[in-house]
């Protein structure tokens, strides 16, 4: 569910992390993949990576997305709320969010 993050916040730069271990009934090994760059290139294999990845019996790992806004976004403003939203509607379950804040006006 974390995926579909990247396509619904097109005013973000969206750089993808993907570690995948799937391993599948009566199949010796795992299917691994390890795979980073930017949302254009995850998106290029995405639905054939996870489709393999439900027809897995076991699956693990990890995504990650990491977002860089052009500008800064105020925290409660309108583009940290369409985050918020997009992230909260799409339910991904357990996520971390680690923000880095911008250098301020010390005025």
């Amino acid at each position: 569910a974390l995926g579909y993050c990247v396509s619904q916040l097109p005013r973000f730069d969206c750089r993808v992390t993907a570690n995948i271990v799937v391993e599948y009934d009566g199949l010796d090994g795992s299917l691994s993949a390890d795979l980073a760059g930017a949302a254009t290139g995850w998106r290029q294999v995405e639905d054939a990576l996870l489709g393999l990845a439900d027809r897995g019996s076991a699956v693990g790992g990890t995504l990650t997305l990491e977002f860089t806004p052009a500008v800064p976004i105020p925290y409660g403003g309108p583009d940290w709320d369409q985050f918020r939203s997009v992230v909260t509607n799409n339910d991904p379950g357990a996520i971390e969010i680690t923000v880095t804040l911008a250098d301020g006006d010390s005025r």
